[in-house]
């Protein structure tokens, strides 16, 4: 998680764009791929970012996660058009279990890929959401 200390550090040395690598916002899915941060806390910092001298706020979201459903997926992109950041990038979950050990762990489920990437092709309806790479 991303804090106000961190981003204020940023401000001062002159950094105005900001990336947050959110992944998902499922509070179970945030739990399997070991990732920590409220709906809340993300909002306020999204929202606060302007105040402090960030502009070209970033958002990356994954797709394909472990134990990450469709539904789900839909759920945090709605959050995330809510919260309005100016970008938001879009990957496919990469499962690299000599880097990150926890992905070992058999018990992990991920999404459907095809299904969770054709969410976030049709997701940008309106002018006023967030410009998608993917």
């Amino acid at each position: 998680m991303t804090t106000f200390e961190q981003v204020d550090t940023l401000a001062a040395l002159g950094f105005e764009r900001i990336s947050m690598g959110i992944q998902d916002l499922d509070q179970h899915v945030q739990e399997v791929i070991h990732r920590f941060q409220t709906t809340a806390e993300t909002r306020a910092l999204v929202r606060a970012l302007p105040a402090r001298r960030h502009h070209g706020i970033n958002v990356d979201l994954m797709y394909g996660l472990p134990e990450q459903s469709v539904a789900t997926f839909q759920q945090t992109l709605d959050t995330i058009a809510e919260i309005r950041p100016d970008r938001l990038a879009v990957y496919g979950y990469a499962h690299v279990p000599w880097l990150k050990p926890f992905q070992k762990k058999p018990s992990s489920t991920p999404c459907p890929r095809r299904s969770s990437a054709r969410i976030s092709s049709r997701w940008p309806s309106s002018a006023s959401r967030p410009r998608v790479t993917r």
